[in-house]
């Protein structure tokens, strides 16, 4: 069970104080999606994770985090801010995400930005907002890239995100050519990347989890 409570937050912006719902405690039972989204209760509480200023409209995963301020306030008051690029989107939290990406993209954060990206095409996803979970991939692709170079502990998840997303874009020789020489040192991880490569070469660009690699495998 979901424990949630609430916490007053000065905008960095323009000093409104918020009133602020964070959870203090929740779970996921079941397996993660290919792309490492969590299972229920946890799923659905993705949206905590974008928070606006209810006066200027300030949306940010901390709006209280006034390290960049002066910046925030140029991006905030931009007409790309406010009109999300002229994307329209079918929901408003999926919106949310992606004025969070704007903002990150600008202080030259590539994990943030990815991370807003991926989070707004999980909102789309929900919201059966194809196009723009497409879109909001597709422009997270050339931040997992910047990752993947990186070569840090994670290089085995983003290169299986980054798969994930190539096959939901329906790119699929890409997933099919992509990291042929790679050596994983995960098994789970491995099993993974070959399911990729299945789902890829009989052309499903559907949400898969990781039960059904471990039911493919057995």
């Amino acid at each position: 069970m979901s424990t949630f409570f609430t916490i007053k937050k000065k905008c960095a912006v323009c000093g409104t104080e918020n009133e602020i719902k964070i959870w203090g405690s929740t779970h996921a039972f079941g397996y993660c999606d290919l792309d490492f989204r969590p299972a229920e209760q946890m799923r659905s509480l993705l949206y905590l994770q974008a928070e606006e200023c209810v006066n200027c409209g300030f949306v940010a995963t901390n709006i209280a985090n006034d390290k960049f301020a002066n910046v925030y306030k140029k991006i905030v008051n931009s007409d790309e801010y406010k009109n999300c690029n002229r994307i329209k989107f079918e929901n408003d939290v999926a919106e949310k995400f992606y004025k969070i990406y704007l903002l990150n993209t600008k202080l030259n954060d590539e994990t943030a930005s990815f991370l807003a990206l991926r989070n707004a095409a999980w909102i789309c996803d929900d919201a059966g907002d194809e196009k723009n979970a497409i879109k909001c991939r597709k422009e997270a692709l050339k931040f997992l890239d910047v990752l993947i170079s990186i070569k840090d502990n994670n290089l085995e998840k983003y290169i299986l995100i980054k798969m994930d997303f190539l096959r939901r874009c329906r790119m699929f020789k890409e997933v099919i050519d992509c990291y042929k020489e790679f050596k994983f040192t995960n098994e789970s991880h491995y099993k993974v990347y070959n399911y990729q490569k299945f789902l890829a070469q009989i052309r499903n660009d559907k949400i898969s989890n990781y039960g059904e690699v471990i039911n493919f495998f057995n």
